[in-house]
């Protein structure tokens, strides 16, 4: 074992979020509705978006390419907020979109640790009252977690106490054609979810997808009969496409137990104190999350950094870094890395997330053997 209080005089903690059952109560709206303090008086019915797609599809990208293009059609006037939800406790894009987007054009508030099937109740709710009444959103966009049941999202933003407040619009999903020849994606009752109660369905990284990928998506599309589909590359959707009307889905019964998942904070995870890092921990849907949070004045080593993610045998890794060449986003998705330049962060955040168990202390141990340097 690495002794890295020696090495670095770096201090820890670990938080593991333990599993629990989530059961809720029409209560909580009366709850709701005098937490965020008082009445909120709506005018007119806020216009909401959901922006869906499995594991490391591109659905972050995308959101930040739509407040690009409203930026350059010089409509800063309007507002627009973001609800992320991610699988993971760390909150990796919350960061990176706050990363890439001035914060005059966009506000925007996380639910972590967990799918927002489960948390439709209290921390759901919660978030989205705060958007709503702390920020008087334009236009509100909702980004799930890859693994979150999409069908049970709808029916909370559709329940009675929303209906004059919010109005959904159409639902994008992202989808790589290259998962499509994989089980794992397209046997999973999550993804089949966020294809039947889509309107626009993507066909994102067209780039990296073969001849044989795209067939199979047109197959797809040609069974779905979606509003628009499209090819596309960076995520890059259509500003117009969030004016479509969302039309009413089956919703499926889905059949995972809630005990399989953590409860989640009703705010994002962040060091404590003195801490110069910590781990969290978290499971779900098959899936199992491990996540750190580093002080912003660790340096790490980009090239073995760069050389760690690339060769770890994870579905998805992701985060948002300082290294010795500057402030990076990391993008891992099978076992193919990217890195990114943003100006800078907070503190370095780092996810992995994976259908199988992995040795969460041999990751630890050489993700933080990258760093190099505490500039304190």
């Amino acid at each position: 074992m690495i002794n890295l209080a020696v090495l670095l005089k770096i201090k820890s903690r670990r938080l593991t979020h333990q599993n629990s059952r989530a059961r809720r109560s029409n209560a909580i709206v009366i709850l709701l509705h005098y937490a965020d303090g008082g009445n909120l008086e709506i005018t007119m019915a806020i216009p909401v978006n959901i922006v869906t797609g499995f594991l490391g599809v591109g659905k972050t990208t995308s959101i930040i390419n739509l407040v690009k293009q409203k930026s350059q059609k010089n409509q800063t006037a309007e507002r627009w907020a973001v609800l992320i939800n991610e699988f993971g406790t760390v909150g990796i894009d919350a960061a990176i979109l706050q990363s890439q987007v001035p914060d005059q054009q966009l506000a925007i508030k996380e639910v972590p640790g967990g799918c927002l099937c489960c948390t439709a109740g209290l921390p759901f709710q919660i978030g989205l009252n705060q958007l709503i009444s702390k920020q008087r959103p334009d236009r509100l966009i909702i980004e799930p977690t890859g693994l979150g049941h999409l069908s049970e999202i709808i029916k909370t933003l559709q329940a009675e106490h929303y209906q004059d407040v919010l109005q959904l619009q159409s639902v994008i999903c992202l989808v790589d054609p290259v998962a499509l020849s994989d089980a794992r994606y397209i046997e999973h009752e999550v993804f089949q979810d966020q294809l039947q109660q889509a309107d626009v369905v993507l066909a994102n990284k067209i780039d990296q997808s073969s001849a044989k990928d795209i067939e199979i998506f047109e197959q797809l599309i040609e069974r779905l009969q979606p509003a628009i589909s499209a090819k596309v590359e960076q995520g890059k959707i259509e500003a117009e496409w969030l004016n479509l009307p969302h039309k009413a889905h089956l919703t499926p019964a889905h059949g995972h137990q809630h005990a399989d998942h953590q409860t989640p904070a009703l705010s994002g995870a962040s060091l404590q104190g003195d801490e110069d890092w910590r781990r969290f921990e978290s499971k779900g849907q098959g899936y199992v999350s491990c996540g750190w949070i580093v002080v912003d004045a660790a340096i790490f080593d980009e090239i073995q950094l760069l050389g760690w993610v690339s060769g770890q045998q994870v579905e998805r890794i992701k985060g948002v870094v300082r290294t010795n060449q500057g402030w990076r986003i990391i993008n891992v998705r099978d076992g193919i890395a990217s890195m990114t330049s943003i100006d800078e962060a907070a503190d370095s955040r780092l996810e992995m997330i994976h259908s199988d168990v992995f040795d969460i202390e041999i990751a630890e141990q050489s993700f933080l053997q990258a760093i190099v340097s505490l500039d304190k």
